[in-house]
């Protein structure tokens, strides 16, 4: 999602998966978007930054979820978010992938 090559409606894009000793506990891309969990999608605008999207993969009302609901909404950028990450003991590994466009 970041730095698009578009070809044949194909897309780079690499996102972070965030772990939590062997448990992955979320995914952050540094493209505008907004916080979640697997449970709900926030309406739109809510928690929504230009700096970045992330998803929690734990309930809200799990440490997880509430650490990164801090973070994501007083972070200024993605870097600063993944730092404030891994100052709390969360692993970040970079995934790089390819995305296709579907139009309608």
């Amino acid at each position: 999602l970041r730095a698009p090559a578009e070809k044949d409606g194909a897309n780079a894009g690499r996102c972070w998966r965030i772990k939590q000793g062997k448990f992955v506990a979320g995914a952050l891309w540094d493209c505008p978007g907004q916080l979640s969990c697997l449970r709900f999608q926030t309406r739109k605008g809510f928690f929504a930054q230009e700096w970045g999207m992330l998803c929690v993969y734990r309930d809200p009302d799990s440490d997880v979820y509430s650490q990164a609901w801090t973070l994501f909404q007083s972070c200024a950028t993605s870097d600063e978010m993944r730092r404030g990450l891994v100052h709390l003991g969360y692993t970040l590994h970079q995934v790089h992938y390819k995305s296709h466009i579907v139009r309608a």
